[in-house]
């Protein structure tokens, strides 16, 4: 099966596009910012809710790694069929590429 997966809170997630990835990282921003201005406004001093946030912080940082990961492997992929590309048509004698 195609996508990507991420181990987190001993959960396997899988993500099928980058599409996938990307809805998972904004609702994990929603998430953050809903404690912020719902409870943490509220309580400023509540540990728990500092918690909270700092273990929806840990799984964001988890989810825009892999999704770093994601663009750089596609880019290095398209630079190597890029290059292939070249050379092909350099072997056809086509100039200033």
């Amino acid at each position: 099966m195609g996508g990507k997966y991420l181990e987190i809170e001993g959960m396997t997630l899988h993500f099928s596009s980058m599409d996938d990835l990307q809805v998972a990282i904004d609702e994990k921003c929603f998430q953050l910012v809903k404690i912020e201005t719902e409870r943490l406004a509220h309580a400023s001093d509540d540990i728990a809710v500092w918690r909270e946030i700092a273990a929806h912080a840990a799984i964001l940082n988890n989810l825009c790694r892999l999704m770093e990961s994601w663009i750089d492997e596609q880019t290095t992929q398209r630079n190597k069929e890029i290059e292939i590309l070249r050379a092909d048509i350099a072997r056809l004698g086509i100039a200033g590429l």
